[in-house]
């Protein structure tokens, strides 16, 4: 029942009120540092489950006709592939929406259509011939002045504060990207509210609020994270999703592949990130199941003419096809290797402005803190041109060639022949390093955005700074020298050119993916004769990365937050450790086989917080019998209890426990436990000494333990 302060109001204005407390007192409690006991999925328990659903359809099966039994196996089989099709065409509307508000809203900030308010200044002037000077559109006082500076700050600013507010008392898992947590879901860790209805609302809303107000954040991260809510709640609908974890993360793999294509509209770099990144448990069928998923994606999106009206799938499609020369090659790589430094020094940034906020007042006051980052954001970017629009605009101009039109950057990215094209490539590397720092300060505030498309920025900019310099030294030069390949060319050198291979470096460096990273930027830009320049860039960019001593983004938020993540991409570490170091040693909370009362199991449930119990003979023997789940043991308690059994009826075990689990020896060394875990999908591990239980390793024991020992990073 309400409280009774509560108790005149309205049934919705109860539950949101009541769902924003909690939400609140969550966000406290991790804003103390409260650890969080989280639940991990036993892959091997799921993969027997999966085996028994399979003999159950033959057995219901067995006894029906021909056709009956076809269709239903068939109907049992094709179910995921319709639920992937729900979850694909879903994501594809959702995301469309966050597209077109994310628009609408950065462009309010600038000024508003004449023929209507809720119109992008894009839709608003698809009819006009010239877009800088577009009729239908009118600038806030003229686009100039105090007046429009105060329009830029006050409305990125308001709408800036109303994700951070919406964030905070609704849903503290919709901030950030949530790529970091969608790797610990996806690797059998349990997170509750992450994938949950109000997340998907919030982060929804928050992402089109906080892209618009013109925060250094993207909201392609966010839309995987939008795409997986989209799968989880579609997996409830379902039973045979509903019950099972593996099932579930099958999907999710495939949502996080949709959301990657849908982003981007790159089908296959959505599937391969999904491959190379997000997914720890990436079987051959969940690949083509994500590539199916994706596509129905982009097609959903497509329909929706978000991409381009040719029909095309590259986002920032690029006009000029030249070809790259040789003497280039040197600089490719030179930009590929300050893309790795310029990741790692993101990381570092994003670490210590996260680790900042943690240990200070800063994580009491989030909305607070938006508003100051949003007003030191809106001045900054007011006065770089280059800055002050959408960060994909931005993007979509850094790629293009001098001979179309730019808009209002036009004169810093292609100078006109008198002017000195220092101060452009002075003006590029200013602004790309701004966009480091503001990216950097703001990737782990307390509002929904991601850093996939900043990360590009600062690597469009650079890249087109470098370009600008070479294009420079070859008019100077001529076509004598290294620039001999340039005769009876009539464009040598194209800065766009070098713009792709530098947004490409950065974002290598700070995601560490390489086969990804390289087919969305073909597919982005459909330039497939600049993969060789760009496969260099990336390469260099991640050898860099790993020798400056940091992991990908993603892998140091996962051990900053302390998840019980094992990616099993990863090698066993080298360590003279063994089983017997890290184990939890007795006396252990078990369940004896002498004393399986009714009362006895109450008794420990309710005194006990652990999600698993090993099966004893007796406490003094401690010979193992088995090992059982808490679920499942509170579900034999449920069954006696509904038959009327009396507090010292006997629960029978054996029927439901795990008679087989993995045990090892303390002396096991500490590289077979990591490999126990990784390939098997293990949540816990029995260590036994002749027969009888001496203690427990859990995930989370051996990822702690590997954490305080971890080796040194070197070069592979």
């Amino acid at each position: 029942e309400p409280p009774p302060h509560l108790s005149d109001t309205n049934p919705s204005t109860f539950f949101f009120t009541n769902h924003s407390q909690r939400a609140r007192a969550r966000n406290l409690q991790e804003a103390e540092g409260e650890e969080r006991d989280l639940e991990t999925v036993d892959w091997c328990y799921e993969r027997t489950g999966r085996r028994a659903h399979a003999g159950r359809v033959r057995a219901k099966t067995s006894k029906w006709p021909v056709v009956l039994r076809v269709l239903y196996e068939g109907w049992d089989r094709g179910l995921g592939w319709l639920v992937l099709c729900f979850v694909g065409v879903s994501s594809g509307v959702v995301c469309s929406l966050v597209d077109i508000g994310a628009d609408w809203a950065t462009d309010l900030k600038l000024g508003r259509c004449g023929r209507g308010w809720w119109m992008s200044k894009a839709a608003c002037c698809v009819d006009s011939t010239d877009f800088a000077g577009c009729p239908e559109w009118t600038a806030w006082a003229g686009g100039e002045g105090l007046v429009a500076l105060a329009a830029y700050a006050v409305l990125g600013t308001g709408m800036a504060s109303l994700a951070a507010w919406l964030t905070r008392e609704l849903a503290i898992d919709a901030a950030g990207s949530g790529i970091a947590e969608i790797k610990v879901v996806l690797g059998g860790c349990v997170l509750p509210r992450f994938l949950g209805f109000w997340t998907l609302v919030v982060k929804t809303m928050g992402v089109i609020l906080s892209v618009g107000s013109g925060l250094s954040i993207g909201k392609e991260g966010p839309m995987i994270h939008i795409s997986a809510c989209i799968g989880s709640l579609w997996c409830r609908l379902f039973p045979r999703f509903r019950r099972s974890q593996a099932l579930q993360r099958e999907l999710l793999s495939s949502a996080a592949a949709a959301g990657m294509g849908v982003a981007f509209g790159a089908p296959i770099g959505g599937v391969l990130f999904s491959l190379e990144e997000a997914s720890t448990y990436f079987p051959p069928r969940t690949m083509w199941k994500a590539f199916f998923c994706a596509t129905a994606g982009v097609a959903t999106v497509q329909y929706f003419h978000r991409l381009p009206v040719s029909g095309k799938l590259a986002l920032f499609e690029v006009h000029f096809h030249s070809q790259w020369k040789w003497f280039e090659m040197p600089t490719f790589a030179v930009i590929g290797a300050l893309g790795g430094i310029l990741g790692s020094l993101v990381i570092r940034l994003i670490l210590f402005f996260s680790s900042l906020r943690k240990t200070s007042s800063l994580n009491h006051h989030p909305v607070s803190e938006i508003i100051t980052i949003c007003l030191i954001t809106s001045a900054i970017h007011w006065h770089i041109p280059l800055l002050r629009g959408g960060t994909n605009g931005l993007i979509a101009a850094l790629f293009s060639d001098c001979s179309l039109d730019q808009g209002p950057e036009r004169r810093v990215l292609c100078p006109a022949p008198g002017d000195d094209s220092n101060d452009a490539v002075a003006a590029m590397c200013w602004a790309s390093l701004i966009k480091l720092a503001l990216t950097s300060l703001t990737a782990t505030a307390r509002v929904p955005g991601g850093t996939l498309v900043p990360s590009l920025a600062v690597g469009a900019l650079l890249g087109r700074a470098a370009g600008l310099w070479m294009e420079t030294v070859h008019k100077s030069q001529g076509d004598t020298g290294v620039f001999g390949a340039c005769a009876n060319v009539s464009k040598c050198v194209t800065p766009g050119v070098y713009a792709m291979v530098g947004a490409a470096a950065v974002l290598g460096g700070v995601t560490r993916m390489t086969v990804s990273v390289v087919v969305i930027m073909l597919e982005l830009t459909g330039g497939l004769e600049y993969v060789l320049p760009v496969m260099v860039a990336v390469m260099l960019s991640k050898l860099v990365g790993d020798g400056c001593g940091t992991e990908s983004l993603y892998d140091e938020m996962v051990m900053m937050h302390g998840y019980p993540h094992l990616d099993t991409k990863n090698e066993a570490p080298t360590s003279d450790l063994v089983a017997g170091d890290i184990l939890t040693e007795t006396p252990l909370d078990c369940v004896a086989l002498n004393d399986t009362t009714r009362s006895s199991i109450e008794a420990l449930l309710l005194c006990s917080q652990f999600r698993g119990f090993p099966v004893v003979t007796t406490v003094q023997e401690m010979q193992v019998s088995g090992y059982v789940s808490r679920t499942t043991l509170s579900s034999a308690l449920l069954r006696v209890q509904k038959q009327g059994g009396h507090r010292e009826t006997l629960v029978d075990l054996m029927g439901v426990a795990d008679t087989a689990p993995i045990q090892i020896s303390p002396t096991t060394p500490v590289d077979r436990v990591w490999e126990l875990f990784s390939l098997l999908g293990l949540r816990v591990v029995l260590v036994c000494k002749q027969g009888k239980l001496v203690g427990i390793i859990k995930k989370k024991d051996l990822l702690s333990r590997i954490k305080q020992a971890r080796p040194s990073k070197h070069w592979h």
